[in-house]
């Protein structure tokens, strides 16, 4: 009887430790859907103000008279600009660049090696957590480069406006 208790115990244990690795490893799926939505957003916010930068430029350096004290810079601040929301559109699609992610377990090797030698369903569960516990971690590697090349890409996008927005202050006061 003691035997007994001992082995539910067991398999509890081991249901517990699977149902949490595999609750995880949906949270990291969530999170790429979740770093993908936010690297399309930053690419249509970016091309949207590089848009706009673009079609006004002609009409807006036409304004500066050759003479202006802001002429030289009125270029650079419009070339700085455009330089950071072009780089801003890079990263961000290289953050949303389709990446090999790792799932577990293998269908193959789970009918193959588990399923067709009769394991018994705890050594099933112990070698699946731990083929889940594998993927999870490559996984996290890739959503943290997504992370970064996000953060990169909100600074240029950021420092593009900026500067475009300093133009603009800049067309004002001409």
């Amino acid at each position: 009887m003691r035997r007994r208790l001992q082995e539910d115990s067991e398999n509890e244990r081991d249901r517990f430790i699977f149902d949490l690795v595999s609750s995880r490893s949906s949270e990291e799926f969530d999170r790429i859907k979740s770093l993908d939505g936010k690297a399309s957003r930053i690419v249509a916010i970016s091309g949207i103000v590089l848009s706009l930068e673009t079609g006004f430029i002609g009409v807006l350096l036409n304004n500066i008279p050759k003479g202006s004290d802001f002429y030289i810079t009125s270029r650079l601040l419009l070339i700085i600009s455009f330089t950071f929301l072009v780089i801003s559109i890079g990263i961000s699609l290289r953050a949303y660049a389709i990446k090999t992610w790792k799932t577990a377990p293998n269908v193959e090797h789970l009918i193959n090696e588990y399923a067709m030698q009769d394991r018994p369903l705890r050594d099933i569960q112990i070698l699946v957590t731990k083929e889940l516990a594998e993927a999870i971690k490559g996984n996290k590697g890739i959503n943290e480069k997504k992370v970064e090349d996000i953060k990169h890409s909100l600074y240029a996008l950021g420092l593009g406006i900026f500067a475009y927005f300093l133009f603009v202050i800049g067309l004002l006061l001409v």
